[in-house]
């Protein structure tokens, strides 16, 4: 079971007998809205209740489909993982779990960048799945796989990812890896793991 089941299956139990089950939750792709300066891709808007989250994402999957039918889905692909995340994402929202449901402007993110960059200020960096400005930011410090970093930073496709997937459940309990970002964020709430989104609405 990777991540992303685990994740649905805590969201199917937190929702029990809510009758959310029965609500649509609609995907589609955004382009009209900032994102998070990490990950690469675009905005998959995920709208239920009312409320709305992003998954930022290079493999989007535009549908509509009632939140029960997640709970059975294999989620063998990326697109599919996009989906639910997004998903996961917009309902946590609406369910008051998660709070960080959209990317801060871009005027936060030099601040973001700082504060990353004080927060970690030691250990090798292995940035799943290509992200921009870590690189930057941990100049000298990325590790040349996850078995030589301390810490691996999740963003975006890096949770859903095949590369991702496998490190997340290769290394959960073993090293320190951080999710960055309102895309990582249902799913960190849900299983209660390490996230940063300081500026995060």
């Amino acid at each position: 079971m990777t991540i992303i089941h685990r994740a649905v299956q805590k969201l199917k139990g937190s929702l029990e007998g809510s009758g959310c089950d029965h609500g649509v939750v609609s995907l589609w792709v955004n382009r009209d809205v900032p994102v998070c300066q990490y990950p690469r891709g675009v905005c998959l808007e995920g709208v239920y209740g009312g409320r709305t989250a992003e998954m930022v994402t290079t493999t989007p999957l535009e549908a509509k489909a009632k939140l029960s039918f997640l709970y059975e889905a294999p989620l063998k692909k990326p697109k599919t993982r996009a989906a639910a995340v997004a998903i996961i994402n917009v309902v946590t929202g609406f369910a008051c779990m998660s709070r960080k449901l959209h990317a801060c402007p871009p005027s936060c993110h030099g601040e973001c960048r700082e504060m990353l960059a004080k927060m970690y200020d030691s250990g090798m960096i292995y940035p799943v799945d290509n992200l921009k400005e870590i690189p930057e930011i941990f100049q000298g410090r990325i590790a040349e796989s996850p078995e030589k970093a301390d810490i691996i930073i999740i963003a975006g496709d890096g949770l859903i990812s095949d590369e991702g997937i496998e490190i997340q459940e290769k290394y959960q309990d073993t090293k320190e890896i951080i999710y960055l970002g309102p895309s990582t964020a249902g799913v960190a709430t849900l299983l209660d793991l390490k996230h940063w989104c300081p500026f995060g609405r």
